[in-house]
């Protein structure tokens, strides 16, 4: 049996402020890499990144997230994007990000970047870890 390739997975969130007790989740990104971190997947029929736009009824305004989401999420169009027709509800993004990760993990052994330690690569990688 061949083993599995070993790929970094990327994980970004926007959120309305990093207090998850104040915040709420907009959405999730996520892209796959060699483990170097430096390059994408080479170029294949296959996605190597994906996005989730969760959607609301509101966007809750408090002194946490004053700052986010008229600063941040308001310019960059994303607070649009969480009341348009491209968002997803929470139980289908959480879904769907599963089963993703499900997916990937019978093809390759993910890696979450920015935790990989040096004695957690395999024996023939000549990668440099990377923080995130």
């Amino acid at each position: 049996m061949t083993s599995k390739p070993h790929r970094l997975i990327w994980i970004d969130t926007e959120t309305t402020s990093i207090s998850p007790r104040d915040g709420q989740l907009l959405e999730v990104a996520m892209h796959l890499t060699h483990m170097q971190g430096m390059e994408r997947i080479e170029a294949t029929a296959e996605a190597v990144a994906w996005r989730w736009i969760i959607r609301h009824d509101a966007i809750r305004l408090t002194p946490a997230t004053a700052y986010a989401i008229p600063e941040l999420h308001s310019r960059n169009g994303l607070i649009d994007d969480v009341f348009g027709p491209e968002s997803e509800t929470p139980d289908s993004a959480t879904e769907g990000i599963h089963d993703l990760l499900t997916a990937l993990a019978d093809r390759y052994v993910l890696h979450p970047a920015g935790t990989t330690r040096p004695s957690a690569l395999p024996s023939n990688s000549s990668t440099t870890t990377i923080s995130t």
